[in-house]
């Protein structure tokens, strides 16, 4: 009479006694479990840490000839055409009357600034002396102390004038930073929802012909900035934290452990 072994293992005893099929099952639901913890834990890991607040790409049209343009705010992730939403800014393609040279002239301009919530009616972007946004690469400081250029409440990217003649004849050159068109950042400061000044970045898209044109010119990409009122380099986004690298470790030792159990369960003897 054949004396049978015993496996060493109570787990290798009941992986022995599933069926191949019942066994296929949960080899595939430890796995998706395994892939679900890295995914979702490290992700949520993340958003509650970061103190660089990213949007995301976002490729926000800004409307051509229209004076409202878009509302962004900022706390909430959220842009909108409309003026009586929540909003910390506005970015606006303009076309309207003015006083060129001391001449009546028609005026078309990309403006940014801070519009209808009270505590950001002073919200203020990085330009030069003269009030032109500046136009800045990736890395440099936005913040108490920037890397370079003031901050001043209203400013254009770019802008033209026009006479007031039937044929539309410029009086003037496109001027502003932004004028020769190509993608660069903005630096802004904002009031956050905590009442506090954070500061941050907006990468924009300008196309000078589109502008001149009279058709839509300038995009919005994404934005970021600091909730912690500190400094943002242009181009920062948020860098996984070491919380959600240890949750990325854990799903590694899942996915191990599953694969142990199921080699174990292939040696172990058939009765």
């Amino acid at each position: 009479m054949r004396k049978e072994t015993k496996p060493d293992s109570g787990a290798a005893e009941s992986q022995a006694a599933l069926s191949p099929h019942l066994r296929r099952q949960l080899d595939r639901y430890f796995l998706a479990c395994s892939a679900t913890t890295i995914v979702v834990v490290a992700g949520g890991v993340h958003d509650a840490k970061a103190a660089i607040i990213y949007s995301g790409t976002k490729n926000v049209s800004i409307p051509a000839l229209n004076a409202a343009g878009i509302y962004f705010d900022f706390d909430t992730n959220t842009f909108s055409p409309s003026p009586s939403a929540p909003a910390d800014a506005n970015l606006f393609d303009v076309y309207g009357t003015g006083t060129y040279n001391g001449q009546a002239a028609f005026y078309h301009g990309v403006s940014f600034f801070g519009p209808n919530n009270a505590i950001n009616n002073a919200l203020a972007t990085l330009t030069t002396t003269l009030g032109e946004t500046l136009k800045l690469g990736a890395g440099v400081t936005v913040g108490p102390n920037p890397s370079s250029g003031v901050f001043g409440r209203e400013n254009d990217l770019a802008n033209q004038w026009y006479t007031g003649a039937a044929d539309g004849t410029r009086t003037g050159p496109l001027m502003g930073q932004w004028s020769s068109g190509g993608t660069g950042f903005l630096g802004f400061r904002f009031v956050d929802k905590n009442g506090q000044t954070d500061y941050g970045w907006m990468r924009i898209s300008f196309d000078p012909t589109n502008f001149l044109n009279q058709q839509i010119s300038t995009v919005v990409i994404d934005w970021a900035y600091n909730n912690s009122g500190g400094p943002i380099l242009t181009g920062q986004i948020p860098e996984p934290s070491s919380i959600a690298l240890a949750f990325l470790g854990a799903g590694a030792v899942g996915l191990a452990l599953w694969r142990q159990r199921r080699q174990q369960s292939q040696d172990t003897p058939q009765a």
